[in-house]
């Protein structure tokens, strides 16, 4: 089933709905703001019985050229993600923040369980 393999098609249209989001990369033109996000990490939970779970680390980037707009964006984003908390075993693990490439850089690190 695709849901155990490519949880990011799950997130996806949250994370589109907030700002422009790419999968692992946004080209060098793309304008502020925009999201980038990535699965760091997929593993199955088994048992002697096999698979009976999966667990996704997620890694979301939110990316302006704006300190306040990160930070907006940062909150939004959370609200979107945990919207699927109906359908996903989803936890927020870690926010961070950074300032690259002349960039303000919100990093909120999420596990999915499936």
């Amino acid at each position: 089933m695709s849901t155990y393999t490519n949880v990011g098609k799950l997130i996806y249209p949250k994370l589109n709905s907030v700002c422009s989001t790419f999968p692992l990369v946004a080209e060098n033109t793309t304008k502020f703001p925009f999201c980038i996000y990535r699965t760091t990490v997929s593993r199955p939970e088994t048992t002697k019985d096999g698979i009976y779970d999966w667990i996704y680390n997620i890694q979301v980037d939110i990316v302006s050229d704006k300190y306040d707009t990160v930070c907006d964006l940062c909150e939004d984003t959370i609200d979107k993600l945990l919207e699927l908390e109906e359908v996903l075993d989803i936890n927020i693990e870690s926010i961070s923040e950074d300032f690259s490439e002349n960039a303000y850089v919100k990093e909120i690190n999420i596990i999915i369980k499936k």
